[in-house]
């Protein structure tokens, strides 16, 4: 069942856009992202943003993203925005952590958030296979517990990269890479909208602009014979941006439908460390169980496909020579804006059978899938009573070809009592 409720919590913790900045900054961020990987994060103050006097690519992409997507969203005292950039080795992960000021943590012991975190995907596709999703998590840091609240989190959104889109969420709310089977390096552009400028970071400077050898948006435009093949590769800021609306679709559980069998191991995993690895016993029983009943067909109800009103018969999308996008027709037009709002679903394991389902098997039971013409960039999952666990390098080598997400949903009762601190998923 597809809900168009703004108020339900998946609305609150992260929205997508597509076609995000123009093709021709995209394409430079591609072409530098490795050199700009290789340094310290950069400041941008809001004085610069707002005058146009973008020094660099990465400059001229957020002020794109301020003039697109940001305007009505930050707080009114905002000062500017952190920006960094990350190239990932294939299928590598980042442990679930805060935003916050570096410095005032480490030399204060200071917990200093951004307003919102963002993160604009350089790379991914979804022709065959998926980069590792970010997971944003209902958990935040509580200053006077000293720890993260709620100690085990309930809801996760996991967007899997997909080149041009766009993520924003809460600056204060804990997230992670999850890591995957992809071959494919994984490029991210990182934003973080302060209120306050963060301590020890500084305006790219014209020596680290040299050094590296970082285009000027204004004096080096990209050629015709190299830009993208898209239908805005000479456009300036698309006149229409596509929010991604995580829209409720509910488990085909009911309170009266037998339980499907798992064909999983009932272990008791040990609890996680600090670093985000995470239960091997958890990670085999996940990765070792077979391909589960279709629990869609125990409620009677079919499961519903999303598709892009814009691809042709072969599942690519209208103008931008990748594969579809996975979108339904908009459901309502925000007034006063170009941005599009379009449904993703959202999936509840809640209730369910209390053994570890792997991330994939939540898709396969849901009818999603991750590519071709109908493949979800997005999905909100509430499972309370069960814990969200990254599988490590290990057991992902270990079971290669058999997983796509490196991640599984273990019940509570199933891990050991664990204190605050261990649980907190905080760096």
């Amino acid at each position: 069942m597809m809900s168009a409720d703004t108020e339900s919590w998946h609305h609150k913790l992260a929205s997508l856009f597509h076609d995000a900045v123009p093709a021709h900054l995209l394409q430079r961020l591609q072409q530098e992202a490795p050199a700009i990987a290789q340094c310290d994060n950069f400041w941008v103050s809001r004085a610069d943003l707002e005058s146009g006097s973008a020094k660099t690519t990465g400059e001229a992409a957020i002020s794109c993203l301020l003039d697109g997507v940001l305007r009505e969203k930050l707080p009114n005292a905002w000062a500017g925005a952190e920006w960094w950039v990350q190239v990932y080795e294939p299928g590598k992960g980042l442990a679930f952590h805060f935003d916050k000021d570096e410095h005032a943590m480490k030399e204060k012991q200071q917990m200093i958030q951004p307003a919102l975190s963002s993160v604009l995907y350089l790379s991914g596709d979804c022709t065959q296979e998926r980069l590792g999703p970010t997971a944003v998590i209902d958990q935040l840091f509580d200053a006077e517990q000293g720890r993260a609240v709620p100690a085990s989190p309930e809801k996760t959104v996991l967007i899997f990269p997909y080149m041009n889109q766009y993520v924003l969420f809460d600056g204060r709310l804990g997230h992670g890479v999850l890591g995957s089977s992809c071959k494919q390096p994984r490029m991210t552009m990182l934003i973080n909208w302060w209120t306050q400028k963060p301590q020890d970071v500084s305006r790219i400077t014209d020596e680290v602009i040299q050094q590296h050898s970082l285009s000027n948006p204004t004096t080096d435009p990209v050629g015709p014979s190299t830009a993208p093949s898209t239908a805005d590769s000479t456009a300036n800021l698309p006149s229409t941006l596509q929010q991604l609306d995580l829209t409720s679709q509910q488990s085909p559980h009911s309170a009266t439908a037998p339980s499907p069998e798992l064909h999983t191991h009932q272990t008791n995993p040990a609890s996680p460390d600090q670093t985000g690895r995470q239960h091997p016993q958890a990670a085999d029983a996940a990765a070792q169980q077979k391909p589960p009943p279709n629990r869609a067909a125990v409620s009677g109800q079919p499961p519903q496909h999303l598709e892009d009103p814009t691809a042709d018969s072969n599942g690519r999308a209208a103008g931008d020579g990748k594969s579809s996008a996975g979108v339904m027709p908009a459901v309502k037009q925000k007034a006063g804006r170009d941005a599009k709002q379009l449904p993703v679903p959202c999936a509840s394991i809640v209730g369910w059978d209390e053994s570890p389902v792997s991330v994939d098997d939540v898709f396969q039971t849901f009818g999603l899938t991750l590519t071709g013409p109908k493949a979800v960039h997005a999905v909100a999952i509430e499972h309370s009573g069960f814990e969200l666990f990254p599988l490590d390098e290990e057991n992902l080598e270990a079971n290669a070809g058999n997983i796509v997400t490196a991640a599984a949903f273990v019940p509570a009762g199933m891990v050991s009592d664990q204190s605050d601190s261990g649980s907190s998923h905080s760096d």
